[in-house]
């Protein structure tokens, strides 16, 4: 959330659009996710796929590079959605809970990456300006 949070206040509109899009979405999924975790929600699947378009957008339209990393990783996501639907119970609901989170981190950091690119460095101190001018007494008062 936090990444999301600055990619809205510094980011240009790739990373507002995709950090409301993607702070929208987590919400989203924890107000229609049902517990206990068995497999693939057909509410989650929908709402990791509206994200999946969305980074899929945003990389075709922008020409940057950290949103065709963060469509990849929703890929992933949504592949690992079909995964566990296809093993048909063969795989463990943690073990799919551990690839979901994996991919969301990458995600993130994708968005990350766009939301830190903004952050402008501090200037350099000079610390001449921290000085105060020395008056000098007995001498003309254009001088200082």
């Amino acid at each position: 959330m936090v990444v999301c949070v600055a990619a809205l206040v510094r980011g240009e509109w790739e990373e507002r659009l995709f950090g409301a899009l993607y702070m929208s979405a987590c919400m989203a999924s924890l107000a229609v996710e049902k517990r206990p975790w068995t497999g693939p929600q057909g509410a989650i699947v929908a709402i990791d796929a509206i994200v999946l378009f969305g980074a899929v957008g945003i990389a075709l339209v922008s020409g940057k590079l950290w949103p065709i990393g963060a469509a990849a990783f929703q890929v992933l996501t949504l592949g690992a959605h079909l995964a566990f639907v296809a093993a048909d119970g063969r795989l463990s609901a943690v073990g799919y809970l551990t690839v979901l989170i994996v991919w969301s981190y990458g995600t993130i950091a994708c968005l990350c990456c766009g939301a830190g690119s903004h952050f402008r460095p501090p200037k350099p101190v000079r610390w001449g300006s921290f000085q105060r001018p020395i008056r000098r007494r007995g001498r003309g008062s254009d001088q200082a």
